[in-house]
């Protein structure tokens, strides 16, 4: 019985750990989003497309993070180009 409890206890702060990681990465990719100018159009699908808590969800989040810190790199490095 305390095998089950202990592995209740894990499962559930597995999940509430995915949550906040989610909660995190959306925020993250809002400021990216806002940053990069990101059509709204493409914001909603995105948005539309992965909903909810999963470790699927999570990470669809990541790969769009690292994509759009990608993308701000490559910006970045355009300005500074162009600037010299």
């Amino acid at each position: 019985m305390k095998q089950l409890e202990q592995l209740h206890r894990s499962l559930h702060k597995q999940l509430k750990d995915v949550k906040e990681e989610i909660v995190q990465r959306r925020k993250k990719i809002d400021d990216l989003w806002n940053l990069l100018d990101v059509d709204f159009k493409e914001r909603e699908a995105f948005r539309q497309k992965y909903i909810g808590n999963s470790v699927d969800v999570l990470e669809a989040l990541r790969l769009e993070v690292k994509r759009c810190e990608e993308l701000k790199m490559a910006n970045i490095k355009v300005i500074v180009f162009v600037l010299y």
